[in-house]
């Protein structure tokens, strides 16, 4: 399908044509130049990159709790009125400050610290 076509077909599915060639409303130029530009694709090669130690930094430092599996938003919720919102916060935490904060059992508590640890 030719460009002229399909901008003919435009013009006719928004009522500026009636579909015979000619225009319904003011006259339009026969051609219409389209020019689409995008934005140039990156490549890992131009993005900075971390190191183990800073991705791992980064990752726990900010991630948030609910990433840890068994604490849902409830929890999540607790946990970050509390001060203990990051994974970095909960593997720095024990388990009976992460219960009393969450409102759970010390061994589901004592799950999460040890999940958070391990990440």
């Amino acid at each position: 399908m030719s460009a002229k076509s399909l901008i003919q077909k435009i013009k006719q599915f928004v009522g500026l044509s009636d579909g015979s060639g000619s225009s319904a409303g003011p006259s339009a130029p026969e051609e219409t130049d389209v020019t689409i530009e995008r934005e140039p694709e990156t490549t890992t090669a131009d993005k900075p990159t971390a190191t183990a130690e800073e991705d791992e930094a980064i990752s726990t430092d900010t991630e948030p709790v609910e990433t840890i599996k068994g604490i849902g938003p409830t929890y999540s919720d607790r946990l970050e009125s509390n001060g203990l919102g990051t994974v970095a916060a909960l593997a720095d935490s024990d388990a009976e400050t992460v219960a009393e904060a969450a409102q759970t059992s010390e061994g589901r508590a004592s799950e999460w610290v040890k999940r958070a640890r391990n990440r």
